[in-house]
């Protein structure tokens, strides 16, 4: 019984780790791209418009 209950756990804990992995690259993403739009928009307020194209 406890050799079945201890051999039950590791799939579940490992689809918990598969699902918070492409939360982790989800979120990590998100930040990427929300760093590179400030990043865009404040040289867009520095630099005047010609400059960047």
């Amino acid at each position: 019984m406890l050799f079945s209950l201890i051999s039950v756990p590791p799939p579940n804990s490992s689809q918990g780790q598969e699902c918070s992995l492409l939360d982790i690259t989800s979120q990590a993403t998100r930040l990427f791209t929300l760093g590179i739009y400030r990043l865009l928009r404040k040289l867009s307020q520095v630099l005047p418009a010609g400059h960047i194209i």
